[in-house]
């Protein structure tokens, strides 16, 4: 889940900054994406807190790919937001 998550939403960072996707469309792209990897995340947590101990590696994974997932949304849309009010006049 986690892998497909991060493929999907640097395809979608690509379309976006090839100008194929617009940006009001990627900001929704990019909340369902947060909104997924904040799932993959608790759903970790929340199984390696109460899974037995043959779930651990799965718990992690989805903990580390929610987490890792998460953050590269957060910086995709920093960047956007710094490009959006720091572009040079031309």
């Amino acid at each position: 889940m986690g892998g497909l998550l991060f493929a999907s939403q640097s395809l979608c960072w690509f379309l976006l900054r090839s100008k194929r996707m617009g940006v009001p469309r990627w900001r929704r792209f990019s909340g369902l994406f947060l909104a997924l990897s904040a799932v993959l995340a608790l759903a970790g947590l929340a199984s390696f807190a109460l899974a037995a101990e043959a779930l651990r590696a799965a718990s992690t994974m989805a903990l580390g790919a929610g987490g890792i997932n998460g953050f590269i949304t957060l910086f995709h849309r920093r960047v956007l937001s710094w490009l959006e009010h720091h572009q040079r006049g031309g």
